[in-house]
């Protein structure tokens, strides 16, 4: 299913500054660019980065004309305040003259309310855009797009128990399962789908049939890893494995995109936001705002000056 280019525009590598790696650069996993409200910015998840405080984190970003460049990420990551929602976000505004980016746009967000008035539902097709670690280009970054189904959507405020990737703990949180996980580094990725629709219907043997037409991707969620299953004394045994290691089976956890707005609308963004709108409505205030007369600017239909330049052509015409 042809999903289009655009999508690797929207996607970054994130990791270490490394002179011996590919691009010198250690990736550890994928961040992608999002616009809100007119400001922007830099996401990922939590576990990418959280290890990496401290450290000279870098992201790599493709060039327009030049290979792929490496910034250095200074600022403060903030997470989700629920810390088991395996989020984090900057703010993160970057030339599009030199950087081959796209932003994806928060009005783009596969809101609840969006999967219900498009009918998105388990099957749909989804995308999943991100670094695959043992290929991702010297020169340029090389997103790979993992292709799948979602397979189950729980309404908002139900929750599925899955092992956390820092504390290795089971926890119990928000998210949606896709058909087909990813290989280590697609962390951070962003995760699209499209929804079906019914365009006509065609009669055939078996009565009327639709033939359904697919729509334009959509940001569904973050992919925040695969589902992993601890194994017990039976499939240790069987796989030759220790008890201790987990086991992915084929199943990727998605944070749903509701779950990035939350983030998002948290007061370190919100403020810096509402503060920019207040200027822009002062200033556009000021633009509309009828012009004032200015004192001795020679114009004769200004008051201030009309009596004035009256006495003084009276006292030529003496």
């Amino acid at each position: 299913m042809h999903v289009g280019s655009r999508v690797h525009r929207t996607v970054a590598f994130v990791g270490l500054r490394d002179v011996k790696s590919p691009g010198h650069i250690d990736c550890h996993g994928t961040a992608f660019f999002v616009a809100h409200e007119q400001h922007y910015y830099l996401l990922t998840s939590r576990h990418v980065v959280e290890p990496l405080e401290g450290s000279q984190l870098t992201v790599r970003v493709n060039g327009k004309e030049v290979g792929a460049g490496l910034l250095h990420v200074d600022d403060v990551w903030q997470y989700h305040p629920d810390p088991l929602v395996d989020l984090a976000a900057i703010p993160f505004l970057i030339s599009g003259n030199f950087f081959d980016v796209e932003y994806i746009r928060s009005e783009d967000f596969l809101t609840e309310e969006k999967i219900r008035e498009q009918q998105i539902d388990v099957g749909d097709f989804c995308y999943t855009v991100g670094l695959f670690k043992f290929v991702y280009g010297t020169k340029n970054s090389f997103p790979l797009v993992h292709t799948g189904h979602i397979c189950l959507m729980p309404p908002k405020g139900e929750k599925i128990p899955i092992t956390n990737k820092l504390s290795g703990k089971l926890n119990e949180v928000e998210t949606y399962l896709i058909e087909g996980g990813a290989m280590d580094g697609a962390s951070g990725s962003p995760v699209f789908a499209r929804a079906s629709y019914r365009v006509r219907q065609i009669k055939g043997a078996g009565g009327e049939e639709p033939i359904l037409a697919d729509g334009r991707v959509q940001l569904l969620g973050m992919f925040a890893g695969n589902y992993m299953l601890p194994p017990d004394d039976t499939t240790a045994k069987a796989h030759g494995i220790s008890k201790s290691t987990t086991t992915p089976l084929g199943i990727g956890l998605v944070v749903p995109a509701y779950k990035i707005l939350e983030l998002l609308n948290v007061e370190k963004f919100k403020g810096p936001r509402e503060e920019a709108k207040k200027n822009r409505a002062a200033q556009q205030a000021s633009r509309d705002a009828p012009k004032q007369p200015k004192e001795n600017d020679g114009n004769p239909n200004h008051k201030e000056d009309f009596t004035a330049l009256l006495g003084a052509a009276a006292r030529k015409q003496k």
